[in-house]
């Protein structure tokens, strides 16, 4: 199937949600005003509970509830225009968001634990093997000091 069109996503901001920790839904709903925004080549847009539900598939009092999350993350910003319109923004910056960010190890620990897949044993239900890899000698002495 050939597609259409498509919306240019900058990868910094999708490094960002990768490592990021929050919730699906509250992602589901940041990536439905994104598509809302960035994909239109907006910046903002006015949009309403109704049309996020419709995108994202949520009831509105849960939808309300993922907006807010997404606020207080500051994954998003918007301020209202009328009683049921806001305009909304997605924040594309990871640093100034709110979140947790998963950060990968920057050092090994004494014994580092590797899970490795061996052939199954006839009759046995456990297929794998635990294997204790031993850090380089540099590694051993940068640990130790």
């Amino acid at each position: 199937m050939r597609e259409v069109g498509y919306t240019k996503i900058e990868n910094y901001f999708l490094h960002g949600l990768a490592r990021a920790k929050i919730k699906s839904t509250v992602l589901q709903t940041v990536l439905a005003i994104f598509r809302a925004t960035i994909g239109y080549h907006l910046t903002e847009r006015v949009l309403s509970y109704e049309q996020i539900t419709r995108w994202t598939g949520f009831d509105r009092r849960g939808q309300i509830r993922y907006v807010q999350g997404a606020l207080k993350k500051n994954l998003i910003s918007r301020y209202q225009l009328n009683t049921n319109k806001f305009v909304y923004e997605v924040n594309l910056d990871p640093l100034t968001w709110k979140v947790p960010l998963r950060l990968p190890e920057r050092h090994f620990n004494e014994k580092k634990r590797v899970v490795v897949n061996q052939p199954p044993e006839r009759g046995s239900y456990n297929h794998q093997k635990l294997v204790v890899i031993q850090p380089p000698a540099f590694l051993k002495d940068l640990l130790k000091g």
